[in-house]
C-alpha cells in the first residue's frame, strides 16, 4: 500500500507540471493513467478530476482548465492488490486570495484529520476541531465527504465523517483516508448518479487526502508525506 501511495504521488507530480490554461481534464487524466500503468499499477486504476464547485468524483472529459481555476485531482491505484488513495488540489495559474484562502484551509483540514487518525477515536475530536478551523477562515465543510477504511477493497469500513456524527472506533494496524472537503461557500452539494459532486452555489471547492496507517500509538502517512507539511501548490 505504501508503494501505491508512492505511485500516487508521483502522478500528482506529473499533473502538476502539466497543468496549465487550455489543458483538458481528459488529456490530464489519459496520461496519468499511462504513467502509472508503465509504473506498476495494477489494471483498475481510478482517476477522477474536479475542478472549481465539483466536490468530488469529476468523470474526465473535453472541458477546459481556466486561468486561476482550482482543480481536485483524485487518483486511487492498487500495487499486487493492495490500494492507496490519494487527492490534492492545485491552482492553475495564479489563484485570487479566495481560492488561495480554501487552498490553505483545505491543506489545514487534511493535516488535522490526520493527526485524528488514532486508534479508538470516532469522528467527535476531529469534527470539533474542524469546525474552528472553518470558522476561522471562512470556510464551509462539505458534510456528506468522508475518508473511509482501505486495503484489499478500494472502500472498506468505517466511513469517517467529519460533521460530527460518530463512526465506529479507529483500530490500530489499519490504513484509513483523510479527506475532508470544504467549500468557499456554504457547502451544499448535489450528487449526480455517477457520484459526481457539485455544489449547489458554484463556488469553489477544494480538498487533499491521504492513506493513514493507524497505529497503537500515532500514525504513519503511506507513500511520500513530506508534500503535507508544505504550502498547497
Amino acid at each position: 500500500m505504501d508503494r501505491a501511495a508512492r505511485l500516487i504521488n508521483r502522478g500528482f507530480l506529473l499533473a502538476r507540471d502539466m497543468l496549465e490554461p487550455g489543458i483538458s481534464s481528459r488529456q490530464l487524466a489519459e496520461e496519468i493513467n499511462a504513467f502509472l500503468a508503465f509504473s506498476g499499477a495494477d489494471s483498475g486504476t481510478v482517476i477522477r478530476i474536479s475542478p472549481e464547485a465539483i466536490a468530488w468524483h469529476g468523470i474526465p472529459g473535453a472541458q477546459q482548465f481556466e486561468e486561476g481555476q482550482i482543480v481536485t485531482i483524485d487518483i486511487a491505484c492498487s500495487l499486487r492488490g493492495w490500494w492507496a488513495d490519494g487527492a490534492r488540489s492545485f491552482a492553475v495559474g495564479s489563484p485570487d486570495e479566495k481560492r488561495e484562502n480554501l487552498l490553505k484551509a483545505a491543506l489545514e483540514a487534511t493535516r488535522t484529520a490526520v493527526r485524528n487518525i488514532r486508534e479508538g477515536h470516532t469522528g467527535e475530536q476531529v469534527s470539533r476541531e474542524l469546525k474552528l478551523l472553518c470558522r476561522e477562515r471562512g470556510v464551509s465543510l462539505v458534510p456528506e465527504g468522508a475518508g473511509h477504511g482501505i486495503g484489499a477493497r478500494l472502500h472498506e469500513t468505517p466511513s469517517l465523517t467529519y460533521d460530527g456524527r460518530i463512526h465506529d472506533p479507529l483500530e490500530a494496524g489499519r490504513v484509513y483516508t483523510a479527506e475532508p472537503i470544504l467549500s468557499a461557500g456554504d457547502g451544499n452539494v448535489v450528487i449526480s448518479p455517477t457520484g459526481e459532486a457539485a455544489g449547489t452555489d458554484g463556488e469553489p471547492t477544494a480538498h487533499f487526502e491521504v492513506s493513514v496507517l493507524s497505529l497503537t500509538e500515532g500514525n504513519q502517512v503511506l507513500g511520500d508525506p513530506d508534500w503535507l507539511w508544505a504550502e498547497p501548490c
